[in-house]
């Protein structure tokens, strides 16, 4: 029994690494265009050569979130970054995030960190 459960655990760690080797090129394009760009999960399920649906499932398993919340988060990080260095107000952080506008940007800055940018600003 022990030898079965090593081998189930071995086979589980070889599906992984494939499942990942599946989504790296989605992640390399995510990491290089989220700022500039709206990404689909059509665009990104092209890039890895698989269905919509089977990317959005396998990101889902492979990170703990679906690959919108992946890139809003990258986002919201990127433009948090900007807003703390000081030299940017909410409207071009926003942009430079790629925030269509800054109203969007607000309420997902709030949601995600529970206060808005311009609170954070003045801390």
């Amino acid at each position: 029994a022990e030898i079965f459960e090593e081998l189930r655990r071995a086979g589980e760690l070889v599906y992984s690494k494939k499942k990942f080797e599946t989504l790296r090129p989605a992640l390399e394009y995510i990491h290089e265009n989220y700022h500039a760009e709206r990404i689909s999960v059509e665009k990104l399920s092209e890039i890895c050569k698989v269905t919509p649906q089977y990317f959005h499932r396998l990101f889902l398993r492979a990170y703990g979130i679906t690959p919108h919340n992946y890139i809003e988060n990258l986002r919201l990080q990127y433009a948090r970054e900007l807003l703390g260095t000081g030299k940017c107000a909410v409207a071009e952080a926003a942009y430079s995030a790629g925030y269509e506008n800054a109203s969007n940007f607000t309420r997902s800055f709030r949601r995600r960190f529970g206060f808005s940018p311009t609170d954070f600003l003045s801390d």
